[in-house]
C-alpha cells in the first residue's frame, strides 16, 4: 500500500466515521451542563460570553466556574458560582441569582455661564432642567441598561452660577479638570466614579467654537480627584431651543453621555484590570473602531455591546471582547481611585 492510499483511506475513514479535534476530544471528556433561566438570556462562562443563548447545553471543564446569564426581556443579569463534577448535569438560574448592583457615583454639573475674553454665553435655570433630565434618561437607557442593571449610578447635580472662563487648548476652548479641582477643591479621590460638564457652546454673536461636541479625559486615575471627566458643549443654536435640540438628540443620536463615559472607562482603565476590549483604530482609541467591527451609525448597538462584552473578537471568531458584567460587579473607578 503506497503512501497516498493509505491517505486516502485515512480521509474516507474521518469523512465517514468522523474524526474528533483536539479540542472536540477535551469537549466531550467534559460534562456537559444544561443551563436555564427565566427568560431566554446571553450566557456568560467566567465573564466571557460564550455566543449562546439560554435554554443551552455547553461543555464545562470540572472545576469551579462563574455561570452567567444576561436578560433582555428583564434587562437583568442572573449569576451562580458553581462546582462543576461529572455529577453536575444541570443549572437553572433564578430571579434569587440576581446580584445587588456596583453603585456608581457622578457628579453633573450645569454651569450657567462660560466666558472667553469679551464672549459669554449663559443658559437658565429652566434650560440646565431639561440638559439635566436628558443626561438622567441616558443613565437609564444606555448606562445601566446596557450592562444588564449591574450597575446603578447615583447622581449628584450642581449648578454653578458664577461666569467660568473657558481655557484655550489643543481641542479648542474648553473647561479643563483643573477648573473643576479649582471650584471644588472638598473633591477627594473614592468621592465619585465620573464628574460630567454641560455648557452653552454659542449665544448671540458668541461662538465658543472648536472642534468637539464632547470631550473625555481617557485615564481617570491621572486626574487629581481620580475619577473620569466629561464635558459636553451643546449646540443648541442649531435648532433654535435646548428643548428643541435635545428632542433631536434622543431621537436620532442619543449616546453622547455614554460614548465620553465609555471613553474614561475603556480606553485604559479595564485593561489595566485585565479585560480585553476591542482593537484601537488609527487615532488610538477602542471607543472610535467602531466602523472597524462594523458598527453602524448611531453607534448605540456598538456601546450595547462595549459595555456587555459582546463585541466579536476580530481574528478569534469563538471569542468575544467588551467590559462585561462581572467586571461592572467587582470594579468601578472609586474601589480603585481609594486603594
Amino acid at each position: 500500500m503506497n503512501l497516498n492510499t493509505l491517505y486516502m483511506i485515512c480521509f474516507l475513514t474521518c469523512f465517514l466515521f468522523g474524526c474528533d479535534s483536539s479540542e472536540e476530544k477535551q469537549a466531550s471528556s467534559a460534562p456537559k451542563i444544561s443551563i436555564t433561566s427565566p427568560y431566554e438570556g446571553f450566557i456568560y462562562i467566567d465573564g466571557k460570553y460564550k455566543g449562546s443563548k439560554t435554554p443551552k447545553e455547553l461543555f464545562l471543564s470540572n472545576g469551579n466556574h462563574v455561570i452567567g446569564v444576561a436578560m433582555n426581556e428583564t434587562r437583568t443579569y442572573l449569576r451562580k458560582e458553581i462546582e462543576v463534577t461529572d455529577e453536575v448535569t444541570s443549572v437553572n438560574l433564578t430571579d434569587l441569582d440576581k446580584p445587588e448592583p456596583k453603585i456608581w457615583k457622578a457628579l453633573w454639573i450645569g454651569v450657567e455661564t462660560v466666558t472667553h475674553d469679551a464672549c459669554t454665553s449663559t443658559y437658565s435655570k429652566e434650560e440646565l432642567d431639561q440638559a439635566y433630565n436628558y443626561f438622567r434618561w441616558s443613565i437609564k437607557e444606555h448606562f445601566e441598561k446596557f450592562s444588564y442593571n449591574t450597575i446603578k449610578w447615583e447622581v449628584v447635580r450642581e449648578d454653578y452660577s458664577e461666569p467660568l472662563a473657558l481655557d484655550l487648548a489643543n481641542n479648542g476652548l474648553l473647561i479643563n479638570p483643573s477648573a473643576i479641582t479649582s471650584l471644588k477643591p472638598e473633591i477627594k479621590p473614592g468621592d465619585y466614579d465620573a464628574i460630567f460638564c454641560f455648557y452653552r457652546e454659542k449665544e448671540g454673536d458668541c461662538h465658543m467654537k472648536d472642534n468637539f461636541f464632547g470631550l473625555a479625559w481617557l485615564d481617570p486615575l491621572s486626574l487629581d480627584f481620580k475619577a473620569g471627566f466629561v464635558i459636553v458643549k451643546f449646540d443648541d443654536y442649531k435648532s433654535g431651543s435646548v428643548k428643541e435640540r435635545l428632542q433631536w438628540y434622543k431621537e436620532n443620536d442619543p449616546g453622547v453621555w455614554c460614548h465620553e463615559w465609555l471613553h474614561t472607562v475603556g480606553e485604559g482603565f479595564y485593561q489595566d484590570l485585565k479585560y480585553e476590549l476591542p482593537e484601537k483604530n488609527t487615532e488610538g482609541l477602542v471607543i472610535h473602531s467602531a466602523e472597524t467591527y462594523k458598527y453602524t451609525y448611531p453607534w448605540l448597538g456598538w456601546y450595547e455591546d462595549i459595555i456587555s462584552g459582546r463585541v466579536k473578537h476580530l481574528s478569534r471568531p469563538m471569542e468575544y471582547v467588551g467590559i462585561g458584567p462581572e467586571a461592572f460587579l467587582k470594579h468601578n473607578v472609586r474601589d480603585i481611585a481609594v486603594q
